[in-house]
Order: C-alpha cells, then sequence, then structure tokens
C-alpha cells in the first residue's frame, strides 16, 4: 500500500523539493516526477525512513509558523530559501524531533535521485533530467 501524507505535509514536501531543485529552463523537481518517486521508495526500500521525513515535514511548518506566522509552503521563494539554509545549518528555533540537518539532507539526496533517476524508476519525466545533462543512455560513455 503506498503511503499518502496528509494534504499539508505533502504541500510542504512539494515546496521543500521545489526550493532544492526550482524550475528553470527544465522542469521543478515535483514537475519531474520526484514526488511519485518518493512515494515510492518511501512506501518500499526506504519505508524505515518515512516517520524521518514525516517528522521533518511537521516540523519545518511548525518552524515556519513560529517564524513568518505562516506554513513552509506558503512563503515566498527567499523566505523558504533562507529557512532552508538555516535548518542546513541546523539553526532552528522550534523543537524538532528529528535532526534538522539530516533530514535536509536526505530530502537533498532523494530529490537528487528522484530527479536524475532512470524513468522506470517514477521520475524523471520524458528524460528531462538527462537532457538538461546532455545524457543519452544508448550512447556509450
Amino acid at each position: 500500500m503506498t503511503h499518502h501524507p496528509p494534504l499539508q505535509q505533502s504541500l510542504t514536501l512539494t515546496a521543500v523539493i521545489d526550493r532544492i531543485i526550482p524550475a528553470d529552463d527544465y522542469p521543478s523537481a515535483s514537475e519531474n516526477g520526484v514526488l511519485v518517486f518518493l512515494d515510492r521508495l518511501l512506501a518500499t526500500d526506504l519505508a524505515s525512513q518515512r516517520d524521518l521525513v514525516n517528522a521533518g515535514l511537521v516540523a519545518i511548518d511548525a518552524e515556519a509558523q513560529s517564524r513568518h506566522g505562516l506554513p513552509f509552503a506558503s512563503l515566498d521563494a527567499d523566505r523558504q530559501d533562507a529557512l532552508l539554509t538555516d535548518i542546513e545549518a541546523n539553526r532552528v528555533s522550534t523543537a524538532w524531533s528529528v535532526d534538522a540537518r539530516t533530514w535536509f539532507q536526505l530530502l537533498v539526496r532523494l530529490t537528487n535521485e528522484g530527479y536524475y533517476a532512470d524513468p522506470g524508476n517514477g521520475a524523471n519525466l520524458d528524460r528531462a533530467s538527462w537532457k538538461m545533462i546532455g545524457f543519452d543512455p544508448r550512447r556509450p560513455l
């Protein structure tokens, strides 16, 4: 059974991964299927990490509420980036049930894995990231 976090956590996760890999000439993380990749991974191979991810999503919203009176997904990009920079440095002012830096590093790694994954893993739709870096799996390395 696939795990589906509550709507707010889903909105928060989308906002976080889209700051990790924002849209430019190529799609953002969520536009490139990373949510599907993460959902599958956290329901199977990384099910043991699901509680860590969800606890961090709750904590980042609490941190955003404490600092700005809004959930993370409702902040503008500059405030989101500033908050993620603080989280990466473990500079948090609210109580986190998980280590903020560890949580963020996990999401950065998983977001990147999904973004550049083989499309058969649920992300990298239409091989968008491969086109961006000029990777063609049919060409010898």
